[in-house]
C-alpha cells in the first residue's frame, strides 16, 4: 500500500525491506539505510511496545525525534526525525503506525506533502483536493483528537464505508475521500460538512 502511494506521487526508484523485531538488527539496518536515501518511510515498532525499536534505534544512532505522536486518529504514534547523512545530505525519517488504516491516513497527511515539496511543489499542489458536500448518515466523533473518516464522495454526497477502526481495511479498499471530524463534532444527516478530502 505504501508503496503504491509512494508511486503516485514520484517516479523515482523505491525500494522496500523488512526488518525483524529486534533493537539490534533494526540499528544496523537503519544505519545503512539512512546513508543512502533522502526519505524513509517506515510502518510499525513506533509506538511504546516491547518491540517497537524504531524510536530506540533512531535514538542510538544520534537521530533524536524532531516530534513523536500528533493528535490525529487514526494515526497518534507518528514519528519524524531529520537524520544528517555522512554525506552532508538529510534523509528524512517518517515512523508509521503499524495498523494499515493508520499508515494510510498519516502518510496522506504528512508524507505525501513533504514528498511533493521535496520535488519543488508548493501552496495548493501540497494538499489533497478539498471540497464541500453533503451528509448521509449520523455520525459523532467522541473522542478528543480529529477523527479522519473513511467513505465515499459521489455527486455532492459523501457516505462513510465499513467500521472506522485502524485495523479495518474493507471501508477503505472502497473509499475515495476522507472526512475530518473536529473533535467531540456531532453531524446529522444532511448536514453540510466542508472538509472532505479527495484520496482518488
Amino acid at each position: 500500500m505504501l508503496e503504491s502511494l509512494v508511486r503516485q506521487v514520484s517516479s523515482t526508484e523505491v525500494h522496500s525491506q523488512h526488518l525483524p523485531d529486534n533493537l539490534a538488527a533494526t540499528t544496523t539496518a537503519l544505519d545503512k539505510l539512512i546513508a543512502n536515501h533522502d526519505f524513509l518511510i517506515l510502518s510499525g515498532g513506533v509506538s511504546v511496545g516491547d518491540h517497537d525499536c524504531i524510536k530506540p534505534a533512531l535514538q542510538a544512532l544520534g537521530h533524536p525525534a524532531e516530534f513523536w505522536r500528533v493528535k490525529v486518529k487514526p494515526g497518534k504514534p507518528l514519528l519524524y526525525v531529520q537524520a544528517k547523512r555522512p554525506d552532508g545530505g538529510l534523509c528524512h525519517i517518517f515512523g508509521l503506525p503499524g495498523n494499515p488504516v493508520s499508515s494510510f491516513v498519516t502518510f496522506l497527511l504528512f508524507v505525501r506533502p513533504a514528498l511533493l515539496k521535496a520535488m519543488g511543489a508548493a501552496g495548493k499542489h501540497l494538499s489533497l483536493p478539498i471540497v464541500s458536500a453533503t451528509l448521509s448518515t449520523p455520525l459523532s466523533n467522541g473522542g478528543d483528537r480529529p477523527h479522519y473518516v473513511r467513505g465515499f464522495y459521489e455527486n455532492g454526497v459523501f457516505t462513510p464505508l465499513g467500521i472506522q477502526q485502524s485495523h479495518a481495511l474493507f471501508g477503505l479498499s472502497r473509499a475515495n475521500a476522507l472526512l475530518r471530524m473536529e473533535a467531540d463534532e456531532v453531524l446529522n444527516e444532511g448536514d453540510s460538512i466542508g472538509q472532505v478530502l479527495l484520496v482518488s
